[in-house]
Parts: C-alpha cells; structure tokens; sequence
C-alpha cells in the first residue's frame, strides 16, 4: 500500500512493532477494525491465522476490502455477496480450488 501511493495506511494486528520496524511510516493498533479511526479501504487476511472475528469485522465496513490469504479462508461467503462496496479476492491456486471446492489442478 505504501509503496502503490496509498498515502496514510493504518495497520490493525499483531507485530505492530514489526511493522513499525520495517515501515515506520505505518499507523498502528491492536484496537481492533471497528475502533481504527478513519479508514477508505482494507486488505484483511495476511496473519489473520484464526481471527474471523477481525474478518468478520472488515467484511461489515462499507468501504472497499482486498481479501487475501487466511482472510478467503476465514471470510463468511454470505458476508462476502451481501457487500455493496468493492471487494477484490486475491487468491493463489491453492486457494482459489478451495473456494471452489476443486483439485488445484483444475484452476
């Protein structure tokens, strides 16, 4: 996000000292989504191990949501159809045949 020019990013979750570490720049809270401040947009999922909740949360915020990693695995679908706001899913072939409910290999 920084480096694509999203300006302000604010990062909600764990190793925020690693975050800050790398890039100092960042905002940072383990407040959780619904206390973040102002927020124009999400990508939930890297490190979200078993959060739904975090997820859950994200999915209900009406501004655009990138879904990635543990995030397509933890994201209820219905949550997922019933968003009017943008929301972009971004999973490898792994990922993506589980959504699907196929082998990998007929991604």
């Amino acid at each position: 996000a920084l480096r694509g020019g999203a300006g302000a990013v604010r990062y909600v979750g764990p190793a925020g000292d690693a975050v800050i570490a790398r890039f100092p720049e960042t905002l940072v809270s383990d407040r959780g989504p619904e206390r973040a401040g102002r927020v124009q947009a999400w990508v939930v999922g890297p490190g979200a191990g078993d959060d739904a909740a975090t997820v859950a949360q994200v999915l209900a915020a009406q501004v655009p949501v990138l879904i990635d990693a543990d995030g397509l695995r933890l994201a209820d679908a219905d949550a997922v159809r019933a968003r009017t706001a943008p929301t972009l899913m971004t999973p490898h072939a792994g990922e993506a045949a589980a959504l699907l409910g196929v082998a990998r290999e007929e991604v």
